[in-house]
């Protein structure tokens, strides 16, 4: 920490090789948290997240972080010794902040509560559509949801926030049970709030 603190800068960037917020351990996500703390501490200058996903927003609320970058083809994480390539097809689900296959998300598409009314999404009729998205528009799609997601950060309470995240753990939990099958992965929420709550 001391060989960042006695630098002498106007603000820092983050880049935290191919740090996946949803997979991390709480533990991990957690000494990112303490170390964010850290820094902002003895160097009280603007602190910035290069790769970062919706985590990272909420940092923001706690006054961690002060912005976050989305990446080429709206990447939350990266290894640094990557080269380029073309955009992976994937769907970003705003309600559980996650990005999953387009089957998924045409599965989920049918639950009401998940569902996403951008202007891309309110013209997809079913299954076969969220399949067949392109990834220009899973990509406009995703930025939709992430200028939503960066504005309610803005206006929300973090207590808000977080309750919002453990009504939708609830709702998951709830549709797991009444499916009897796991149908995505959600786990992180309930780890996302758990760390919260603690620092």
């Amino acid at each position: 920490m001391q060989v960042y603190s006695d630098l002498k800068i106007d603000g820092c960037a983050l880049w935290i090789s191919n740090f996946d917020e949803v997979t991390q351990a709480p533990e991990v996500l957690k000494r990112l948290i303490n170390f964010a703390k850290k820094l902002k501490e003895r160097k009280r200058i603007p602190l910035f997240n290069f790769y970062g996903g919706y985590f990272s927003l909420l940092l923001i609320s706690k006054k961690l972080l002060d912005g976050v970058v989305q990446g080429i083809t709206v990447a939350e994480h990266r290894e640094p010794s990557t080269t380029g390539g073309f955009a992976i097809p994937r769907y970003y689900l705003p309600k559980l902040h996650l990005f999953t296959s387009h089957e998924i998300a045409g599965l989920l598409s049918t639950v009401s509560t998940l569902k996403c009314n951008c202007p891309i999404c309110s013209k997809l009729g079913g299954f076969e559509d969220f399949t067949n998205m392109s990834v220009e528009d899973t990509m406009t799609h995703f930025m939709h949801n992430r200028v939503l997601e960066a504005k309610e950060v803005e206006t929300k309470s973090l207590k808000d926030l977080v309750n919002s995240l453990a009504e939708t753990y609830r709702f998951m939990a709830d549709l797991q049970k009444k499916s009897g099958r796991k149908l995505i992965y959600y786990d992180h929420l309930k780890s996302w709030i758990d760390v919260l709550e603690e620092s």
